[in-house]
C-alpha cells in the first residue's frame, strides 16, 4: 500500500507494539513485564516474511514502565542484545543512560566488523 504512494517498503519502520502487560497474574509471575518471547519473534518475523525490506524500531523504555527506576537501567542492557539478535534495525533509548550506551556502542562496533 505504501508503494501505491511512491513509498518504498526499505523506507518503512514497524513498532512492534510492547507494553507491560496488565493483568494481576502477570504482575505476580513477571513483574508485568511485557512477553519478551512474542516481542522478539515478532521482530525476526517481520524481517524474515518481508525479506528485510521492512525495518523495525522499537522504544525500549516501554517494556520496562513497571519496574522500579533502579531496575530499569539493567533490564534494558539485558535486553538491547536480544533485539539485536532478533533483527531490530533501530532503537529509541535513554542516551544518558551510560550503561545501556556502552552496550549500544558494543553492539555496534560488532556490526561494524
Amino acid at each position: 500500500m505504501a508503494e501505491n504512494v511512491g513509498l518504498p517498503q526499505e523506507n518503512l519502520y514497524l513498532d512492534p507494539v510492547m507494553a507491560c502487560r496488565p493483568d494481576p497474574s502477570s504482575w505476580y509471575l513477571g513483574s508485568g513485564l511485557p512477553d519478551i518471547d512474542t516481542i522478539l519473534d515478532s521482530i525476526h518475523l517481520i524481517g524474515e516474511l518481508t525479506a528485510n525490506r521492512l525495518k523495525t524500531i522499537l522504544a525500549i523504555s516501554n517494556s520496562s514502565v513497571c519496574l522500579a527506576t533502579g531496575k530499569r537501567s539493567a533490564f534494558h542492557c539485558h535486553f538491547l542484545p536480544m533485539l539485536h539478535d532478533a533483527g531490530l534495525n533501530a532503537v529509541i533509548m535513554n542516551c544518558h543512560d551510560k550503561r545501556l550506551m556502552a552496550v549500544a556502542e558494543e553492539l555496534a562496533i560488532k556490526l561494524a566488523a
